[in-house]
């Protein structure tokens, strides 16, 4: 027996609903699904999932109680009642689950799996809204995608089916996979539940999600402290290549489904706010350019050693972003010499690079713009068009109803709490209007997209910047400087006076570079600076 009032949502062929067993008085969950709106593979699909279920009876996968036919149409299914799937206690712990309770989760969901494993079965949509919770138990749930497989054969499939975010790479790819595409799943879900997000997004489709699991490293975010064994496991079910992935019995025995609370291992790896925010920096820019930076850091180890010195390493990271400054170089060296020993070896530049996310990961808006990124290059989107496009004053501004309609354009999926978010990171002035300028400078600020990005004026100003504060710092006298570099005692720096003292902020300052440095300090744009000229600096 159920009341309408009692739905609690919907699915594409069916309704659910709170009911009661009117013999036991038990609270049940009613499944009703239309018939009408289904066909052949969905109706085979159907009558799979109800067998699968029947077949599945064990405490940590969600128990049918019966189905039967509801003439004329429809299909009903008798569930026991859960409280919510792990989405919703996501939810309740503010978007991420503290380690110790997403271990919980797990060890219990793997009983379920090894359970369906054992009896040859494959569920093939694993994600946190097949989770359920009942009480302190939890349970494998929604079993419409389930099906036969010989698991020790390793046979292959070829049903591609699932919510792409959570698939497999073989899946997403359209190549016969094994039942290992589970725990790539698995894997997925583990990862979201502790850090609040994906692995890698699949804001710009399904094509550029297998595009950054290919190309962009596994890594974890900073900021949350994750134990190893949690990350060993991430990393194993994680692993592209099905004949490196983690094989159902090592992961049904991994240590992290028994170690204690207290036998738990943490890296002890912190590093500084400003050198955090750098790295972050070069990760959103290698990603937006598509850079493989192993292949371009052996580009830069001349002697095949395998470590680059101070200076290959400043050259390198130039080649990410040539905006950066030797002291903010130096920044990003120390935090990666990590056995000090004035070199930065591959292994430490992939520790450290390739294994962390620098990216602030409590600024939902960045994550979403670094998405938009995405979209923008993968679908190769004219912006000055599509901008104009949701203009319906002409004045070259969105206010929030056109920002929404714009953005919705670019990425759908986006809910519209996240496009406030969006809004208000863009609306860097607080007038409640976007400005394409606006709205450029953050979306493709620093990448190729960025017509305007000219990295030999920001580093000439960061150059400036550095003079002023090495100054101050120092106690020196401008003047005396001054004095110090005009060797023909004109009373004004030639441009080769001033390249002595670009040398002395930066050895490696190029002549591109000085040249814009020596124009923005020549304020009377005559043949030298003069001293009234090169005060300004530190005014």
């Amino acid at each position: 027996m159920y009341y309408e009032r009692d739905f609690l949502g919907e699915g594409s062929y069916g309704k659910l609903y709170k009911g009661k067993d009117t013999k036991t008085q038990e609270e049940i969950a009613v499944k009703i699904f239309d018939l009408s709106k289904m066909e052949g593979v969905e109706l085979e699909l159907l009558e799979t999932e109800i067998a699968t279920m029947k077949d599945l009876q064990h405490p940590n996968i969600a128990k049918i109680i019966d189905s039967f036919k509801l003439p004329p149409k429809n299909m009903v299914i008798i569930l026991e009642l859960c409280d919510g799937d792990l989405n919703k206690l996501m939810k309740k712990y503010g978007g991420k689950l503290p380690e110790s309770v997403a271990q919980v989760a797990l060890t219990q969901l793997m009983e379920g799996f090894k359970y369906m494993i054992n009896k040859n079965y494959i569920h093939r949509d694993v994600k946190p809204a097949n989770a359920l919770t009942k009480g302190s138990v939890y349970k494998v749930s929604d079993f419409g995608f389930a099906g036969k497989v010989n698991v020790r054969a390793k046979q292959k499939l070829d049903l591609f089916c699932g919510t792409p975010i959570y698939e497999a790479p073989q899946i997403l790819a359209m190549i016969p996979y094994t039942a290992k595409c589970d725990l790539y799943s698995i894997g997925v879900m583990a990862y979201e539940l502790v850090y609040g997000q994906f692995p890698w997004s699949n804001r710009a489709g399904d094509e550029q999600l297998l595009k950054n699991i290919k190309n962009v490293p596994l890594r974890f975010p900073v900021d949350i402290k994750v134990s190893e064994q949690y990350k060993d496991f991430l990393r194993r079910c994680l692993e592209y290549d099905e004949n490196k992935r983690i094989e159902w019995d090592e992961a049904f025995n991994h240590p992290l489904f028994k170690v204690q609370e207290s036998q738990k291992q943490y890296d002890s790896f912190k590093v500084p706010q400003n050198a955090k925010d750098l790295l972050g920096q070069l990760q959103k820019i290698s990603q937006a350019r598509d850079i493989n930076v192993v292949e371009l850091f052996e580009k830069y180890d001349t002697d095949r050693s395998l470590q680059l010195d101070r200076n290959e390493f400043y050259l390198f990271v130039l080649q990410l972003d040539p905006r950066l400054t030797r002291d903010q170089t130096t920044q990003i060296f120390k935090v990666m010499d990590r056995n000090g020993d004035e070199l930065i070896s591959l292994d430490e530049f992939k520790e450290i690079f390739c294994n962390y996310e620098f990216i602030n990961i409590s600024d939902k808006a960045e994550r979403i713009i670094i998405d938009l990124r995405e979209v923008v290059k993968a679908r190769k989107l004219n912006l000055d068009q599509l901008f104009r496009s949701f203009d319906q004053q002409s004045d070259g501004k969105l206010n929030p109803q056109e920002f929404t309609q714009f953005i919705k354009q670019i990425a759908p999926g986006l809910k519209q709490d996240e496009i406030e978010e969006v809004f208000k990171k863009f609306d860097k002035n607080n007038d409640k209007e976007i400005t394409f300028a606006e709205f450029k400078e953050q979306l493709v600020a620093g990448t190729q997209f960025d017509s305007k990005f000219d990295p030999e004026q920001e580093r000439a100003m960061k150059l400036l910047s550095d003079l002023k504060r090495i100054v101050r710092t120092s106690g020196s006298n401008p003047q005396q400087i001054f004095n110090n570099f005009d060797k023909n005692r004109s009373g004004k720096l030639e441009f080769n006076e001033f390249q002595n003292i670009c040398k002395i902020i930066d050895r490696n300052s190029t002549p591109d570079v000085e040249k814009v440095m020596f124009k923005l300090v020549n304020k009377s744009n005559s043949q030298g600076v003069s001293f009234q000229d090169f005060q300004q600096i530190f005014q």
